[in-house]
């Protein structure tokens, strides 16, 4: 029966997306394991959307997971092959393979793209009619549909890395000139410039920037690459809150709970904010909610209301979140280490 499919469906994928809460509250406490299940799993907002829209996003989650905990173990065939299948649920995660060039692994870097190139090439060789010209109808229909003008539309809206440049253009720019949102009609452009902004922070800060926090950001930025990306993309940020709690270089959790963002920021023995950053911009991405609805006097019965969400501002928020922790966590640890050769110059 159809329906018995579609349960089946959700269910797997409900799991997978709860596959880095289960790994991260290893160890722990069963109150806080079910505690991490629900509000890093399922119960997630991203993954609520994912499981409404029933997106095969929400599949890429357990293999983005391997992905980030191979890497930090320095198991490279395995990182390659879940780059790979995170990419056959949706494309645009093969962009993560830019993590072995960060590495300098380049001979990785070919492996990982061959897999990848391999995996999806696959589901046409099993439909070989009109074969190898569905590979171009695939590119066109997600090009296309990526391409789609959907900032400014309420309901879906896009919340891609152009969104907050077209946010920023509303408040700021848009009261006093007319003409429209130039960011929209540009919004390709920016997503590619701001992908590339960061890819750039990444590289500039790979000495100092743990490989498992770049490969999960990797993650995330593609997500958001596309002009169109809808709010369920926000599920690619779950390895990333994982590992937040638990460091993945570890094969058992520690017992002081190390995490890869405790003390990046910290001199001696000052404590600083940074966990509690982290932990607000984790929060608001997983909790991104509805927030206000009002009744627009110009929209026909059949649409008689409509919803703001404040996912609007998760895209914003992490334009500017990524490259002020990785820039400030390279500063401190420069400045860090400055301060130790001088007060020790044997430590050269």
């Amino acid at each position: 029966r159809p329906s018995v499919g579609i349960v089946l469906y959700i269910i797997v994928m409900a799991v997978g997306m709860t596959i880095p809460a289960i790994w991260a509250a290893h160890g722990r406490a069963l109150w806080i394991r079910v505690m991490l299940w629900a509000s890093l799993g399922f119960l997630a907002v991203p993954a609520l959307w994912a499981i409404d829209r029933g997106n095969v996003v929400g599949f890429a989650v357990p293999f983005m997971m391997i992905a980030v905990v191979a890497i930090a173990r320095d198991k490279m065939l395995l990182a390659a092959i879940g780059i790979a299948l995170a990419a056959a649920m949706k494309p645009q995660f093969g962009l993560a393979i830019i993590i072995f060039m960060i590495l300098g692994r380049w001979i990785w870097l070919l492996i990982a793209g061959g897999i990848a190139a391999l995996v999806q090439l696959i589901p046409f060789l099993l439909w070989p009619a009109d074969f190898p010209g569905t590979i171009f109808q695939a590119l066109r229909g997600m090009f296309a549909f990526g391409g789609q003008n959907t900032l400014s539309v309420p309901i879906p809206s896009s919340v891609s890395w152009a969104k907050g440049p077209y946010l920023l253009y509303e408040w700021f720019i848009a009261p006093f000139r007319g003409g429209g949102n130039s960011v929209e009609r540009h919004q390709t452009l920016v997503a590619v410039i701001i992908v590339l902004a960061l890819i750039a922070v990444l590289v500039i800060t790979r000495n100092t920037t743990p490989p498992s926090v770049s490969l999960a950001l990797l993650f995330l930025i593609s997500a958001l690459a596309l002009p169109t990306a809808f709010t369920y993309y926000y599920i690619a940020v779950l390895p990333l809150a994982a590992i937040a709690l638990r460091d993945p270089a570890e094969p058992r959790p520690s017992q002081d709970r190390t995490t890869v963002f405790r003390g990046v920021f910290e001199l001696g023995e000052r404590k600083s904010w940074a966990e509690f950053l982290w932990a607000a911009f984790l929060a608001v991405t997983l909790a991104a909610s509805i927030s206000r609805v009002f009744f627009p006097k110009t929209m026909g019965p059949e649409m008689p209301f409509l919803v703001y969400t404040t996912a609007d501002f998760v895209t914003l928020m992490w334009t500017v979140a990524i490259p002020g922790y990785l820039i400030t966590r390279m500063v401190v640890r420069r400045t860090r280490e400055r301060a130790l050769v001088t007060e020790d110059p044997s430590v050269v």
